[in-house]
């Protein structure tokens, strides 16, 4: 297995990455194909305010200072706006970490979640080390960072546990045979949509969407 070392070599040779900058880290995340969007804790543009909201993230939003978002549509990394360019390298390298260790290929929870976060940071650290460069102002923003997530992750897993019945109702759409959350991102732009129980789900044959695990 690569430690965080090795691949952190191989991934800063691979993109070219010789000055760790905001810019670099920008450029790199696009070549990843994911899109840069700055948001406030306080009053967001109409087109930011409009995407959060469809994705069901205005509320997440304001607990954090950046986060990735990967469905079947969009790849997204949100960060503050107005930090400073230290704070975003730090930011930016732990969303990156989490990209490159392919963190938003599926959901997690529980320990699992804790250990991705732990992952992450290692990732951010390493790719940031410099000798005598603030190393414990970068720890310190990733702290804060690992705990606003962790925080976040517990109070939604406690708010959002799904208990499923025969009466439930998931969503489905008319080309396929996976049912879904309301807010699941494979469905959030389409027009043809229906709502079944899950007793009525089971009779037809439907299976969970893996991207939204409904019966989580």
């Amino acid at each position: 297995m690569m430690t965080t070392r090795k691949l952190v070599k191989s991934f800063k040779h691979e993109y070219a990455l010789k000055e760790i900058t905001p810019c670099s880290l920008k450029k790199t995340l696009s070549n990843h194909g994911y899109t840069l969007v700055y948001f406030s804790h306080l009053t967001n543009s109409e087109p930011v305010a409009k995407l959060l909201l469809a994705l069901g993230l205005t509320t997440y939003a304001m607990t954090v200072n950046a986060f990735t978002y990967k469905d079947c549509q969009f790849r997204l990394v949100f960060i503050l706006e107005n930090l400073s360019d230290e704070e975003q390298k730090v930011l930016l390298a732990h969303e990156l970490g989490h990209i490159v260790l392919k963190h938003t290929d599926k959901k997690c929870s529980g320990t699992e979640g804790i250990l991705r976060e732990k992952e992450a940071n290692e990732f951010a650290l390493e790719l940031l080390r410099i000798p005598q460069k603030k190393p414990y102002f970068i720890a310190a923003v990733l702290c804060v960072t690992v705990l606003s997530i962790l925080l976040t992750f517990f109070l939604v897993m406690e708010a959002s546990h799904t208990v499923v019945t025969g009466d439930t109702k998931f969503w489905v759409t008319t080309a396929g045979k996976k049912f879904h959350r309301n807010t699941c991102g494979c469905i959030k732009w389409n027009t043809s949509i229906s709502s079944l129980s899950y007793k009525e789900l089971l009779e037809e044959g439907y299976e969970p969407c893996k991207l939204c695990n409904p019966l989580d």
